[in-house]
Protein backbone atom coordinates (compact mmCIF):
# COMPACT_ATOMS: atom_id res chain seq x y z
CA UNK A 1 0.00 0.00 0.00
CA UNK A 2 1.33 3.40 -0.99
CA UNK A 3 0.95 5.91 1.86
CA UNK A 4 3.88 8.10 0.87
CA UNK A 5 1.70 11.23 0.72
CA UNK A 6 0.42 10.73 4.27
CA UNK A 7 3.96 10.05 5.48
CA UNK A 8 5.14 13.22 3.76
CA UNK A 9 2.46 15.27 5.55
CA UNK A 10 3.42 13.82 8.92
CA UNK A 11 7.11 14.43 8.28
CA UNK A 12 6.34 18.07 7.42
CA UNK A 13 5.07 18.45 10.98
CA UNK A 14 8.08 16.70 12.45
CA UNK A 15 10.44 18.96 10.51
CA UNK A 16 9.14 22.08 12.26
CA UNK A 17 11.01 23.55 15.21
CA UNK A 18 8.48 22.09 17.62
CA UNK A 19 8.49 18.74 15.81
CA UNK A 20 12.27 18.41 15.83
CA UNK A 21 12.40 19.23 19.54
CA UNK A 22 9.72 16.67 20.28
CA UNK A 23 11.42 14.06 18.06
CA UNK A 24 14.83 14.62 19.65
CA UNK A 25 13.43 14.41 23.18
CA UNK A 26 11.43 11.33 22.27
CA UNK A 27 14.42 9.49 20.77
CA UNK A 28 16.61 10.46 23.73
CA UNK A 29 14.00 9.20 26.18
CA UNK A 30 13.57 5.97 24.21
CA UNK A 31 17.32 5.32 24.07
CA UNK A 32 17.68 6.06 27.79
CA UNK A 33 15.00 3.53 28.66
CA UNK A 34 16.44 1.00 26.19
CA UNK A 35 19.96 1.33 27.58
CA UNK A 36 18.96 1.04 31.21
CA UNK A 37 22.00 0.26 33.40
CA UNK A 38 23.82 -1.62 30.66
CA UNK A 39 27.13 0.17 29.92
CA UNK A 40 27.42 -1.13 26.36
CA UNK A 41 23.88 -0.04 25.53
CA UNK A 42 24.55 3.37 27.04
CA UNK A 43 27.53 3.81 24.74
CA UNK A 44 25.51 2.70 21.71
CA UNK A 45 22.68 5.08 22.70
CA UNK A 46 25.09 8.03 22.90
CA UNK A 47 26.57 7.18 19.50
CA UNK A 48 23.08 6.96 17.95
CA UNK A 49 22.06 10.23 19.58
CA UNK A 50 25.18 11.97 18.24
CA UNK A 51 24.51 10.51 14.80
CA UNK A 52 20.94 11.79 14.56
CA UNK A 53 21.61 15.20 16.13
CA UNK A 54 22.36 16.90 12.75
CA UNK A 55 18.97 15.68 11.44
CA UNK A 56 16.93 16.93 14.39
CA UNK A 57 18.88 20.11 15.08
CA UNK A 58 16.59 23.15 15.17
CA UNK A 59 17.64 25.70 12.56
CA UNK A 60 16.68 29.34 12.19
CA UNK A 61 14.94 28.80 8.85
CA UNK A 62 12.73 26.00 10.19
CA UNK A 63 9.02 26.86 10.34
CA UNK A 64 7.07 26.67 13.55
CA UNK A 65 4.22 24.23 14.08
CA UNK A 66 1.77 27.14 14.24
CA UNK A 67 2.96 28.49 10.88
CA UNK A 68 2.48 25.09 9.21
CA UNK A 69 -1.00 24.65 10.69
CA UNK A 70 -1.96 28.11 9.40
CA UNK A 71 -0.88 27.16 5.87
CA UNK A 72 -3.94 26.41 3.71
CA UNK A 73 -1.80 24.44 1.23
CA UNK A 74 -0.67 22.07 3.98
CA UNK A 75 -4.28 21.35 4.95
CA UNK A 76 -5.18 20.61 1.31
CA UNK A 77 -2.27 18.19 1.10
CA UNK A 78 -3.28 16.65 4.44
CA UNK A 79 -6.85 16.16 3.18
CA UNK A 80 -5.63 14.49 0.01
CA UNK A 81 -3.31 12.20 1.99
CA UNK A 82 -6.07 11.18 4.42
CA UNK A 83 -8.44 10.43 1.53
CA UNK A 84 -5.75 8.40 -0.22
CA UNK A 85 -4.99 6.47 2.95
CA UNK A 86 -8.69 5.70 3.53
CA UNK A 87 -9.11 4.43 -0.03
CA UNK A 88 -5.96 2.32 -0.09
CA UNK A 89 -6.08 0.83 3.43
CA UNK A 90 -8.31 -1.62 5.28
CA UNK A 91 -10.66 0.38 7.53
CA UNK A 92 -11.00 -2.60 9.86
CA UNK A 93 -7.71 -1.46 11.39
CA UNK A 94 -9.32 1.84 12.39
CA UNK A 95 -12.26 -0.01 13.92
CA UNK A 96 -9.96 -2.23 15.97
CA UNK A 97 -7.96 0.81 17.03
CA UNK A 98 -11.14 2.64 18.07
CA UNK A 99 -12.22 -0.34 20.18
CA UNK A 100 -8.80 -0.47 21.84
CA UNK A 101 -8.89 3.27 22.53
CA UNK A 102 -12.39 3.06 24.03
CA UNK A 103 -11.19 0.23 26.27
CA UNK A 104 -7.98 1.71 27.65
CA UNK A 105 -8.14 5.48 27.06
CA UNK A 106 -10.58 6.34 29.90
CA UNK A 107 -8.16 5.19 32.61
CA UNK A 108 -5.34 7.20 31.06
CA UNK A 109 -7.61 10.24 30.74
CA UNK A 110 -8.63 9.89 34.39
CA UNK A 111 -5.00 9.86 35.48
CA UNK A 112 -4.17 12.92 33.38
CA UNK A 113 -7.20 14.86 34.62
CA UNK A 114 -6.34 14.14 38.25
CA UNK A 115 -2.74 15.32 37.95
CA UNK A 116 -3.01 18.21 35.48
CA UNK A 117 -4.53 20.50 38.12
CA UNK A 118 -1.12 20.71 39.72
CA UNK A 119 -0.40 23.20 36.94
CA UNK A 120 -3.36 25.65 36.90
CA UNK A 121 -1.83 27.96 34.25
CA UNK A 122 -1.56 25.05 31.82
CA UNK A 123 -5.17 24.07 32.54
CA UNK A 124 -6.35 27.60 31.70
CA UNK A 125 -4.34 27.53 28.48
CA UNK A 126 -5.85 24.17 27.52
CA UNK A 127 -9.38 25.35 28.32
CA UNK A 128 -8.87 28.39 26.09
CA UNK A 129 -8.48 25.94 23.20
CA UNK A 130 -12.03 24.61 23.65
CA UNK A 131 -13.76 27.20 21.40
CA UNK A 132 -11.35 26.43 18.56
CA UNK A 133 -11.88 22.69 19.05
CA UNK A 134 -15.67 23.11 19.09
CA UNK A 135 -15.55 25.25 15.93
CA UNK A 136 -13.35 22.66 14.25
CA UNK A 137 -15.74 19.88 15.26
CA UNK A 138 -18.79 21.75 13.97
CA UNK A 139 -17.10 22.49 10.64
CA UNK A 140 -15.95 18.89 10.37
CA UNK A 141 -19.48 17.61 11.03
CA UNK A 142 -20.89 20.00 8.41
CA UNK A 143 -18.30 18.86 5.88
CA UNK A 144 -18.98 15.19 6.70
CA UNK A 145 -22.79 15.48 6.60
CA UNK A 146 -22.96 17.36 3.31
CA UNK A 147 -21.88 14.43 1.07
CA UNK A 148 -23.97 12.03 3.17
CA UNK A 149 -27.08 14.12 2.48
CA UNK A 150 -26.34 13.90 -1.24
CA UNK A 151 -26.82 10.12 -1.22
CA UNK A 152 -30.09 8.50 -2.27
CA UNK A 153 -32.66 7.98 0.53
CA UNK A 154 -32.65 4.17 0.23
CA UNK A 155 -28.84 3.93 0.40
CA UNK A 156 -28.71 6.34 3.34
CA UNK A 157 -31.43 4.43 5.19
CA UNK A 158 -29.68 1.12 4.53
CA UNK A 159 -26.35 2.43 5.89
CA UNK A 160 -27.94 3.98 9.00
CA UNK A 161 -29.98 0.85 9.71
CA UNK A 162 -26.85 -1.27 9.38
CA UNK A 163 -25.01 0.98 11.82
CA UNK A 164 -27.92 0.86 14.28
CA UNK A 165 -28.05 -2.93 14.08
CA UNK A 166 -24.39 -3.04 15.13
CA UNK A 167 -25.23 -1.32 18.41
CA UNK A 168 -25.34 -3.83 21.25
CA UNK A 169 -28.97 -3.17 22.20
CA UNK A 170 -28.99 -6.15 24.55
CA UNK A 171 -26.21 -4.60 26.62
CA UNK A 172 -27.94 -1.22 26.36
CA UNK A 173 -31.16 -2.81 27.62
CA UNK A 174 -29.30 -4.42 30.52
CA UNK A 175 -27.80 -1.03 31.40
CA UNK A 176 -31.26 0.55 31.30
CA UNK A 177 -32.66 -2.20 33.52
CA UNK A 178 -29.87 -1.71 36.02
CA UNK A 179 -30.35 2.07 36.12
CA UNK A 180 -34.14 1.84 36.47
CA UNK A 181 -33.86 -0.87 39.12
CA UNK A 182 -31.29 1.22 40.98
CA UNK A 183 -33.58 4.26 40.95
CA UNK A 184 -36.56 2.13 41.97
CA UNK A 185 -34.69 0.61 44.90
CA UNK A 186 -33.45 4.01 45.97
CA UNK A 187 -36.96 5.49 45.84
CA UNK A 188 -38.45 2.49 47.67
CA UNK A 189 -35.77 2.56 50.34
CA UNK A 190 -36.20 6.31 50.74
CA UNK A 191 -39.93 5.83 51.35
CA UNK A 192 -39.28 2.99 53.84
CA UNK A 193 -36.96 5.27 55.82
CA UNK A 194 -39.49 8.10 55.80
CA UNK A 195 -40.38 9.16 59.33
CA UNK A 196 -42.06 12.53 58.72
CA UNK A 197 -43.70 14.49 55.93
CA UNK A 198 -40.33 14.61 54.18
CA UNK A 199 -38.32 11.57 53.12
CA UNK A 200 -34.57 11.29 53.90
CA UNK A 201 -33.74 12.29 50.33
CA UNK A 202 -35.96 15.36 50.61
CA UNK A 203 -34.26 16.19 53.91
CA UNK A 204 -30.88 15.82 52.20
CA UNK A 205 -31.89 18.13 49.36
CA UNK A 206 -33.35 20.61 51.83
CA UNK A 207 -30.18 20.54 53.95
CA UNK A 208 -27.93 21.02 50.92
CA UNK A 209 -29.99 23.95 49.66
CA UNK A 210 -30.11 25.57 53.12
CA UNK A 211 -26.36 25.12 53.56
CA UNK A 212 -25.79 26.64 50.14
CA UNK A 213 -28.07 29.60 50.86
CA UNK A 214 -26.49 30.16 54.27
CA UNK A 215 -23.00 30.20 52.77
CA UNK A 216 -23.94 32.90 50.24
CA UNK A 217 -24.17 36.48 51.49
CA UNK A 218 -27.34 38.52 51.03
CA UNK A 219 -25.46 40.97 48.81
CA UNK A 220 -24.35 38.13 46.55
CA UNK A 221 -27.91 36.80 46.32
CA UNK A 222 -29.22 40.23 45.35
CA UNK A 223 -26.48 40.66 42.74
CA UNK A 224 -27.25 37.20 41.38
CA UNK A 225 -30.94 38.07 40.98
CA UNK A 226 -30.08 41.35 39.26
CA UNK A 227 -27.54 39.77 36.93
CA UNK A 228 -29.76 36.76 36.18
CA UNK A 229 -32.71 38.99 35.25
CA UNK A 230 -30.48 41.25 33.15
CA UNK A 231 -28.96 38.34 31.22
CA UNK A 232 -32.38 36.70 30.86
CA UNK A 233 -33.80 39.91 29.36
CA UNK A 234 -30.85 40.28 27.00
CA UNK A 235 -31.20 36.69 25.81
CA UNK A 236 -34.95 37.11 25.34
CA UNK A 237 -34.48 40.42 23.48
CA UNK A 238 -31.96 38.86 21.11
CA UNK A 239 -34.16 35.81 20.61
CA UNK A 240 -37.32 37.77 19.85
CA UNK A 241 -35.48 40.22 17.59
CA UNK A 242 -34.47 37.20 15.51
CA UNK A 243 -37.92 35.59 15.70
CA UNK A 244 -39.55 38.88 14.72
CA UNK A 245 -38.15 38.29 11.25
CA UNK A 246 -39.61 34.74 11.20
CA UNK A 247 -43.40 35.06 11.92
CA UNK A 248 -44.11 31.32 11.78
CA UNK A 249 -41.29 30.53 14.19
CA UNK A 250 -42.49 33.40 16.39
CA UNK A 251 -45.97 31.86 16.57
CA UNK A 252 -44.58 28.48 17.67
CA UNK A 253 -42.29 30.10 20.24
CA UNK A 254 -45.15 32.16 21.74
CA UNK A 255 -47.31 29.03 21.94
CA UNK A 256 -44.49 27.24 23.76
CA UNK A 257 -43.95 30.13 26.19
CA UNK A 258 -47.68 30.38 26.99
CA UNK A 259 -47.90 26.65 27.71
CA UNK A 260 -44.71 26.82 29.80
CA UNK A 261 -46.06 29.77 31.85
CA UNK A 262 -49.29 27.90 32.54
CA UNK A 263 -47.36 24.81 33.64
CA UNK A 264 -45.13 26.91 35.90
CA UNK A 265 -48.20 28.57 37.43
CA UNK A 266 -49.78 25.17 38.10
CA UNK A 267 -46.63 23.95 39.87
CA UNK A 268 -46.23 27.14 41.90
CA UNK A 269 -49.87 27.51 42.94
CA UNK A 270 -49.51 25.72 46.29
CA UNK A 271 -46.58 27.94 47.32
CA UNK A 272 -48.21 31.29 46.52
CA UNK A 273 -50.29 31.60 49.70
CA UNK A 274 -47.28 31.08 51.98
CA UNK A 275 -45.28 33.58 49.94
CA UNK A 276 -47.99 36.25 50.02
CA UNK A 277 -48.29 35.91 53.82
CA UNK A 278 -44.63 36.89 54.22
CA UNK A 279 -44.05 39.48 51.51
CA UNK A 280 -43.99 43.19 52.38
CA UNK A 281 -46.00 45.67 50.33
CA UNK A 282 -42.91 47.70 49.42
CA UNK A 283 -41.36 44.51 47.98
CA UNK A 284 -44.17 43.90 45.52
CA UNK A 285 -42.83 43.98 41.93
CA UNK A 286 -45.51 46.43 40.76
CA UNK A 287 -43.73 47.27 37.49
CA UNK A 288 -43.44 43.61 36.54
CA UNK A 289 -47.08 43.02 37.46
CA UNK A 290 -48.16 45.93 35.24
CA UNK A 291 -46.04 44.64 32.36
CA UNK A 292 -47.53 41.20 32.91
CA UNK A 293 -51.06 42.61 32.69
CA UNK A 294 -50.13 44.37 29.45
CA UNK A 295 -48.70 41.15 28.02
CA UNK A 296 -51.78 39.18 29.10
CA UNK A 297 -54.09 41.65 27.36
CA UNK A 298 -52.00 41.52 24.18
CA UNK A 299 -52.02 37.72 24.31
CA UNK A 300 -55.82 37.65 24.75
CA UNK A 301 -56.26 39.85 21.68
CA UNK A 302 -53.90 37.67 19.66
CA UNK A 303 -55.62 34.43 20.72
CA UNK A 304 -59.09 35.83 19.97
CA UNK A 305 -58.04 36.96 16.51
CA UNK A 306 -56.48 33.56 15.81
CA UNK A 307 -59.56 31.45 16.73
CA UNK A 308 -62.48 33.21 18.40
CA UNK A 309 -64.56 30.01 18.90
CA UNK A 310 -61.87 28.15 20.82
CA UNK A 311 -60.99 31.30 22.72
CA UNK A 312 -64.56 31.73 23.96
CA UNK A 313 -64.68 28.04 24.96
CA UNK A 314 -61.45 28.41 26.94
CA UNK A 315 -62.73 31.63 28.50
CA UNK A 316 -65.87 29.86 29.73
CA UNK A 317 -63.77 27.14 31.37
CA UNK A 318 -61.61 29.82 32.99
CA UNK A 319 -64.64 31.69 34.37
CA UNK A 320 -66.01 28.56 36.04
CA UNK A 321 -62.69 28.02 37.84
CA UNK A 322 -62.62 31.45 39.51
CA UNK A 323 -63.02 31.19 43.30
CA UNK A 324 -66.04 33.41 44.06
CA UNK A 325 -65.30 33.55 47.79
CA UNK A 326 -61.81 34.88 47.14
CA UNK A 327 -63.26 37.40 44.70
CA UNK A 328 -65.82 38.62 47.27
CA UNK A 329 -63.14 38.87 49.95
CA UNK A 330 -60.98 40.95 47.60
CA UNK A 331 -63.80 43.35 46.81
CA UNK A 332 -64.72 43.74 50.49
CA UNK A 333 -61.16 44.62 51.58
CA UNK A 334 -58.74 45.87 48.94
CA UNK A 335 -61.26 46.55 46.18
CA UNK A 336 -61.97 50.20 47.08
CA UNK A 337 -58.32 51.23 47.17
CA UNK A 338 -57.63 49.39 43.92
CA UNK A 339 -60.56 51.24 42.32
CA UNK A 340 -59.13 54.63 43.31
CA UNK A 341 -55.73 53.74 41.89
CA UNK A 342 -57.21 52.47 38.62
CA UNK A 343 -59.57 55.39 37.92
CA UNK A 344 -57.57 56.50 34.81
CA UNK A 345 -57.77 52.99 33.43
CA UNK A 346 -61.42 52.50 34.36
CA UNK A 347 -62.39 55.70 32.51
CA UNK A 348 -61.46 53.90 29.32
CA UNK A 349 -62.88 50.52 30.36
CA UNK A 350 -66.19 51.76 31.83
CA UNK A 351 -68.01 52.35 28.50
CA UNK A 352 -67.37 48.73 27.57
CA UNK A 353 -68.44 47.51 31.02
CA UNK A 354 -71.59 49.63 30.89
CA UNK A 355 -72.57 47.97 27.61
CA UNK A 356 -72.08 44.55 29.20
CA UNK A 357 -74.07 45.68 32.25
CA UNK A 358 -76.98 46.71 30.02
CA UNK A 359 -77.17 43.15 28.72
CA UNK A 360 -76.83 41.71 32.22
CA UNK A 361 -79.71 43.65 33.80
CA UNK A 362 -82.13 42.22 31.26
CA UNK A 363 -81.67 38.81 32.92
CA UNK A 364 -84.74 37.61 34.90
CA UNK A 365 -82.76 36.01 37.74
CA UNK A 366 -84.23 36.94 41.17
CA UNK A 367 -80.89 38.12 42.57
CA UNK A 368 -80.41 40.35 39.53
CA UNK A 369 -83.94 41.75 39.89
CA UNK A 370 -83.18 42.77 43.47
CA UNK A 371 -79.82 44.21 42.36
CA UNK A 372 -81.67 46.32 39.73
CA UNK A 373 -84.04 47.66 42.39
CA UNK A 374 -81.15 48.54 44.70
CA UNK A 375 -79.21 50.11 41.85
CA UNK A 376 -82.20 52.20 40.74
CA UNK A 377 -82.94 53.26 44.34
CA UNK A 378 -79.33 54.39 44.74
CA UNK A 379 -79.49 56.42 41.53
CA UNK A 380 -82.90 58.00 42.06
CA UNK A 381 -82.57 58.29 45.86
CA UNK A 382 -85.92 59.74 47.04
CA UNK A 383 -87.84 58.92 43.83
CA UNK A 384 -90.38 56.10 44.12
CA UNK A 385 -88.96 52.99 42.42
CA UNK A 386 -91.34 50.30 43.63
CA UNK A 387 -92.44 49.53 40.05
CA UNK A 388 -88.94 49.14 38.67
Amino acid sequence: MNNQLLVKVCISLLMTKDGKTLLKDGIASFLEQWAGNNIVRKIVAKIILLAITPFVKVRKEDATLTAVLNDETWWKTAGDSILHAMVSNDMAVIKESAEAISKYAPSAAEMVCQTIWRYPAKVVTLLSCLPAIVNCGVRFINAALEPINQQSPDLLADVINALMRDIDTKALGCTTNQCVELLHKFDTGDELLKESSLSPFEHTVKGMVLELLNSVTLDTKQRFVTVALSLKNKIHNGLFEALNEKPEDMRMMIDFLIRKKFNDMAHARKYIQGYMAQIRVDELPVEEIAYLVNDVLKTIIMLYDADSTRFISALNRFAHLIDNEVLEDFMANAGGHCFTAFVPVLQRVFPFVLGCWTQLIDNEDEALKQARVNFARALLKDVEVGNV
